[in-house]
């Protein structure tokens, strides 16, 4: 039923002019390299009222009367950026409400040729925002996936809960992914700040529990409401910018250092969405080798605020639409994938 009333809407948007335009360049990257991504994609709702979480907000006749035009035209965005980055070999999402607007994504003419397979579960998050993985399909096998508590144990509520995937390349090895979505800085960095450093306590120790984190293949990205620098990240998770000092190597931050970011909260760059890696990924002797990672600001997904200089053309802004992508930027690392004998990746 769902697939028939998404055809009938996308017949309507296309006889609405809903279509944004021929996509951008790719990123720069030789043919022997696939990309691996992550994009903040600002609440991707569709508008059919859900009575297990508080989706209110997002259907017809509320303050910003969300409707089936500004579903697809959000569907089609997304899918045009996508297809611009070269369509990511495996991509995480995070502010996804369900399984449903996936597959809405990636049923877009754009994204049909990618061949995008789907890893959600359902998380415990009030308002239903989830993490997502996209991976291409016959690229890429899910083996399992599980949910990780952003919160301690024990809590009421569990807040937006950590995506756990894990599988293998075709030909290639075992490699985990960790899709994430730290709680917000909303009411003060500082006085949230336990809420994220309680999210990469939760994080290490499932990454811990089941894996060899010296040798086991590990990406963790997402966006973390931290900065590459922030207590959560270089303690607690213990990643940083080299592999000697630090358990993780975050790819983010060379772009964080320069002053780069993928999010702009009142004219400030922040580096809140990042790809961070174990370190066999660094050895490059044989396995997949990633190198680091950039912030894909390509001219299109940004504007000129009157009073904050170039910002994420986003969505939505309290009861405003604005009709944008999204209020963060994505952002992407090279990967290089080796395995014993021939493959297509």
């Amino acid at each position: 039923m769902r697939k028939f009333l998404y055809s009938i809407l996308v017949a309507f948007c296309l006889l609405s002019s809903c279509k944004t335009g021929a996509p951008w360049p790719d990123p720069e990257l030789d043919e022997n390299h696939e990309i691996i991504a992550f994009y903040n994609v600002e609440n991707l709702f569709d508008t059919i009222a859900d009575g297990q979480i508080n989706d209110s907000e997002f259907l017809p006749g509320s303050r910003l009367d969300w409707n089936s035009k500004k579903y697809l035209t959000k569907l089609d965005q997304l899918a045009t950026v996508i297809e611009a980055m070269g369509y990511p070999i495996v991509m995480g999402l995070s502010e996804i409400e369900n399984r449903g607007v996936l597959e809405d994504l990636v049923a877009q003419p754009q994204m049909k040729d990618a061949q995008y397979e789907i890893a959600h579960i359902n998380s415990s998050d009030p308002r239903g925002i989830d993490c997502a993985l996209l991976y291409k399909k016959g690229k890429f096998l899910v083996d399992t996936q599980y949910l990780v508590s952003a919160y301690d144990s024990g809590k009421r509520d569990p807040g937006r809960q950590q995506l756990i995937v894990e599988g293998r390349w075709l030909n290639g090895p075992a490699t985990t992914f960790a899709v994430n979505h730290w709680p917000s800085r909303r009411g003060g960095t500082k006085q949230t700040e336990r809420k994220r450093i309680s999210a990469a306590r939760n994080l290490f120790i499932a990454l811990f529990d089941r894996h060899d984190l010296d040798e086991d293949y590990i990406v963790i990205m997402g966006d973390f409401n931290d900065e590459p620098s922030n207590t959560s990240m270089v303690k607690t998770l213990n990643a940083g910018p080299n592999a000697t000092d630090f358990q993780f190597v975050n790819l983010s931050y060379p772009e964080f250092t320069a002053g780069k970011g993928s999010y702009n909260y009142r004219g400030n760059w922040n580096m809140l969405d990042q790809i961070i890696v174990s370190k066999p990924f660094l050895n490059c002797m044989g396995g997949p080798c990633m190198d680091n990672a950039k912030v894909y600001s390509a001219p299109e997904l940004l504007f000129s605020h009157p009073e904050f200089g170039l910002s994420p053309n986003r969505t939505a802004g309290g009861p405003n639409y604005y009709g944008g992508y999204s209020d963060h930027l994505p952002v992407y690392a090279p990967i290089q994938i080796h395995s014993s004998s021939d493959s297509d990746l």
